[in-house]
């Protein structure tokens, strides 16, 4: 049996990942990216994760992106889609703000009165 595959070939860009911190369920974050993901094509990694402040702590998640080599995208592009990505699960979960870490800054947004 001979293998798909005939040689491996590589693809390099410039390195950039974009995360946004925000509390709420996970499941109804993956619901609304799933189908973000497939109106607009783009792809992320989400993980569990649980913010401890001085007033409690509650469950939230990760969603991060990376300047995947076989599309990419300039740093500038990747910010703007983590922070179209970002309002719209504010929006869609109630949430009244996030972050947003990228390699060179972190943006807060926020939309409580």
């Amino acid at each position: 049996m001979t293998s798909p595959f005939t040689e491996i070939k590589g693809k390099t860009t410039n390195s950039a990942v974009f995360e946004i911190y925000m509390a709420g369920d996970i499941a109804d974050a993956k619901r609304k990216l799933v189908k973000l993901a497939a109106e607009s094509g783009a792809c992320w990694s989400v993980e569990p994760t649980e913010f401890i402040y001085s007033g409690g702590r509650e469950q939230g998640f990760v969603v991060r992106t990376i300047n995947y080599p076989r599309f990419p995208k300039s740093v500038d592009t990747l910010q703007d889609d983590a922070v179209n990505t970002a309002t719209m699960l504010m929006l869609e979960l109630g949430q009244g703000s996030c972050s947003i870490v990228g390699p060179e800054t972190t943006t807060w947004l926020d939309r409580r009165k």
